[in-house]
């Protein structure tokens, strides 16, 4: 399919930027030539690298839900281990905005399914979370425990909230809440339905409680 060659260059494309920007972060004396105009001219680029890379991922997620295509690996996952590091890989999207960001899971518990999956779900919803919490005293928490004979995890933040109108739309393709913030964000709108088409594929629910203006 042509969306594959897209993907390639794309990625290409992208950890090219990188590997660029690295060395001009790491051995600035060695491009002083740059200006501050020019920085950033080239972090507008390597943003606009990144979204491309997200939609063309998103795209192709979406496509695999579809034609049942996407791979699982199934294995023994500890609560309180994928967690911890599902917490530590997404830090770094708390920075820019100062987050509150915490990992309330004390309790182990053992369960099967597939770990990077899980992993691409909460990040996705985390960062969700991250673009509709507030500039100022935004606070975001993960947490996972056991429920009789399933494991509830959940992803809570302070955000702007969703009107119940509007709820069971989320899961939808294309879908997109209409607020300012969605609009300064952007985005392809796939992300919440490869998350249901991901969590059903692992025998689970996926759902949203949410009030407007609290989160």
């Amino acid at each position: 399919l042509p969306i594959k060659k897209f993907y390639t260059y794309g990625r290409l494309f992208v950890l090219l930027l990188i590997r660029y920007i690295m060395v001009e972060k790491n051995f600035s004396n060695r491009l002083a030539w740059i200006n501050e105009q020019q920085k950033e001219s080239l972090n507008q680029i390597y943003y606009n690298a990144e979204r491309l890379e997200t939609i063309i991922d998103d795209l192709l997620d979406s496509q695999r839900i579809e034609l049942h295509t996407m791979k699982f690996k199934f294995s023994e996952i500890h609560s309180v281990q994928i967690m911890d590091e599902i917490y530590h890989q997404n830090e770094i999207y708390m920075q820019d905005k100062n987050i509150s960001f915490v990992n309330t899971t004390s309790n182990d518990a053992v369960f099967k399914s597939d770990p990077s999956r899980l992993n691409q779900v909460f990040t996705n919803l985390i960062k969700n979370s991250v673009d509709f919490v507030p500039d100022v005293g935004g606070k975001i928490e993960i947490h996972a425990t056991k429920d009789n004979d399933s494991i509830l995890f959940y992803v809570k933040d302070n955000g702007v909230g969703i009107v119940k109108a509007e709820q069971k739309q989320l899961f939808h393709k294309f879908y997109q809440t209409d607020t300012s913030v969605t609009r300064k964000h952007g985005g392809t709108g796939l992300g919440l339905s490869i998350c249901k088409g991901i969590i059903d594929n692992l025998g689970g629910k996926i759902w949203i409680e949410s009030t407007s203006k609290i989160g």
